[in-house]
């Protein structure tokens, strides 16, 4: 009987450390796949959050206006004769002429936008004008505005590929 106890015994032992021995190299096993998951998680989370950041940076330094009726938008202060921009519209990106568009809603352009800006007339209601080269385009579009006689206004870009253009 005293056998019998020590082989049981002997038994129990055995499955005892085996099953210790599973069970560790089963947690070994969860850890490192733990940690694998961890670091992709890590990874992952970084690079949202550079991507982030990167979108946070391009959206504080974009301006945008509309030219006659397409979002362009820009990387500058202030949008200038030379100023490359991008059309939202199309997905093009083109280069600002200095060329200035406006159509009247009348055959007749008033007085005070004819002393203000140098005007050429191009068809029956429609003018151009030139800009300097340090000339705001975003503010002329906004003193534009302020004419109830002009119908559009577009500012005139050149969307050739920009290496052909230099």
């Amino acid at each position: 009987m005293q056998n019998n106890f020590k082989l049981q015994l002997v038994i129990i032992t055995i499955a005892l450390i085996s099953g210790c021995k599973k069970n560790e190299a089963l947690t070994n096993g969860t850890e490192n796949s733990t940690n694998a998951s961890n670091e992709k998680a890590q990874e992952v989370a970084l690079n949202t959050s550079q991507k982030l950041k990167n979108v946070e940076t391009t959206l504080l330094v974009s301006n945008s206006i509309n030219n006659n009726g397409e979002k362009i938008s820009y990387k500058t202060d202030k949008l200038l004769k030379g100023t490359t921009v991008h059309n939202h519209a199309t997905s093009e990106q083109g280069i600002v002429t200095g060329a200035v568009f406006i159509t009247l809603k009348s055959d007749d352009i008033p007085l005070a936008l004819k002393s203000t800006y140098n005007t050429k007339k191009i068809t029956k209601h429609t003018y151009q004008f030139l800009v300097d080269k340090n000339t705001d385009l975003k503010s002329t579009i906004s003193d534009l505005k302020q004419y109830t006689v002009i119908d559009t206004i577009e500012i005139a870009i050149n969307y050739s590929p920009i290496e052909e253009q230099f």
